[in-house]
């Protein structure tokens, strides 16, 4: 990624009133600490942030330019580019959960989309909101079915602001679900839209599978998607700190460490 793509990302973040932290932008843009660090410290000399302990955010007196929640995220064409092989190894422990001619949701992430590769020669019906995700996998021996609505040209997804109206009409074994965060309060995203379109899915499917790195822990998103009542399993890495896998296990929800 150039230099200018990545310091449009972090002025995009900061400017929809977010705080990002530096972690937070390594693992969006595959940079290294340093790299992001230098980025900030170059933009706040032009006073397009402001830096704080550990990130970054708008600086004092600026106002958000978007005042809605949106998806704290950047455009998926840059991030499906970062390659994670945490998130591979998720996906493809995901994968191997179906079974042949199952019915699977799958909600639109760069975690989820990992699940393309594995799924090549899988005979399922999947429903998703991932639009990448449906034409990846449109020739293939799947079925596939796309959730009708608005095509977001950053994040991908496909919208609908009536997200039931498709989605009741189907009922999934399974549905395989990305998240923003995993903190004390349950499972949260950032934006209004996906979080809509997220709960539509939950209530149509039999079993709620989580797909989160170890970096999603401890975060937390700007909206409640759910509770750890609503969810099964959660697939992460092995790098999952101790006390969220306590957390989980308290409340019935098994862990499944991709390796």
């Amino acid at each position: 990624m150039m230099d200018a793509e990545r310091e449009e990302i972090i002025i995009r973040t900061v400017q929809r009133g977010l705080v990002v932290s530096v972690q937070e932008l390594v693992s969006i843009t595959g940079a290294s600490e340093a790299t992001i660090r230098r980025d900030l410290t170059k933009l706040e000399k032009c006073k397009q942030i402001k830096r704080t302990r550990g990130g970054a955010k708008l600086p004092d007196g600026m106002k958000p330019s978007i005042k809605q929640p949106q998806l704290k995220e950047t455009p998926f064409a840059y991030r499906k580019n970062v390659m994670d092989e945490k998130k591979r190894l998720i996906a493809k422990c995901a994968v191997s959960l179906c079974g042949e001619d199952e019915t699977i949701l799958i909600d639109g992430g760069t975690t989820t989309y990992n699940m393309v590769d594995f799924l090549m020669g899988s005979r399922l019906q999947i429903i998703t909101n991932s639009f990448p995700m449906a034409e990846a996998l449109v020739s293939t021996s799947n079925k596939i079915i796309l959730t009708g609505g608005i095509l977001n040209p950053e994040s991908l997804l496909v919208l609908d602001p009536e997200p039931e109206s498709l989605i009741s009409r189907y009922y999934a074994s399974k549905l395989f679900l990305g998240i923003g965060g995993i903190d004390e309060t349950g499972f949260t995203n950032s934006d209004l839209q996906v979080i809509q379109s997220e709960r539509a899915m939950l209530k149509q499917s039999r079993e709620i599978i989580v797909l989160a790195d170890s970096s999603k822990f401890g975060k937390r998103g700007a909206l409640l998607l759910c509770g750890f009542n609503k969810v099964h399993a959660v697939i992460t890495d092995s790098g999952i700190p101790e006390e969220y896998k306590k957390l989980l296990s308290s409340h019935g929800i098994k862990v499944v460490i991709a390796n």
